[in-house]
């Protein structure tokens, strides 16, 4: 059986400043092999490794595995086939317990395009969850399918102009 992703998404206009100077980001970029409204799988490479993660359909709840590709050859292989353009960000994560906050500040074709998401362990709590007041100016995005990171790789012009960029 595999595991439930259940998460929480907003675009922001800024990461609040004492997040970026007290936590160490980690660069990730990725890119998609399989895009369709039935689920994705995805590449992404952060911190030196390379992970497989397939999805499956959903907003806020849906299934999810990962792997961890260990061979380099197939990194090698694999990379030229995404779809799209490949998504490029910093990722600062904050613990505010019980919750881990992921703010994605984005680079490359993406510039400009800042988000903070927030996993659950039921819908339930990810439905009674209310955004602290240290998060500012943030627009809830988590059924919007345009914001979805596949859409993203395949159509980023829409949301530069949500965005006014």
């Amino acid at each position: 059986m595999s595991k439930k992703e259940i998460e929480r998404k907003w675009r922001l206009k800024e990461v609040p400043r004492y997040i970026l100077q007290g936590c160490i980001p980690t660069r990730m970029v990725q890119g998609y092999l399989v895009i369709s409204e039935q689920g994705e799988v995805r590449l992404r490479k952060e911190a030196g490794s390379t992970t497989l993660t397939i999805k499956g359909a959903g907003t806020l709840s849906r299934p999810e595995e990962n792997y961890l590709l260990e061979s380099n050859a197939g990194r090698e292989l694999l990379w030229p086939l995404i779809i799209g353009a490949s998504i490029e960000k910093e990722r600062y994560r904050h613990l505010s317990w019980p919750h881990t906050f992921e703010f994605d500040v984005h680079h490359g074709h993406l510039e400009g395009y800042i988000c903070v998401e927030v996993e659950f362990d039921t819908v339930e709590e990810a439905k009674a969850f209310v955004l602290p007041d240290w998060i500012k100016d943030a627009v809830e995005v988590t059924e919007d399918k345009r914001y979805k990171a596949k859409n993203l790789a395949k159509n980023h012009k829409t949301i530069r102009e949500d965005l006014g960029l």
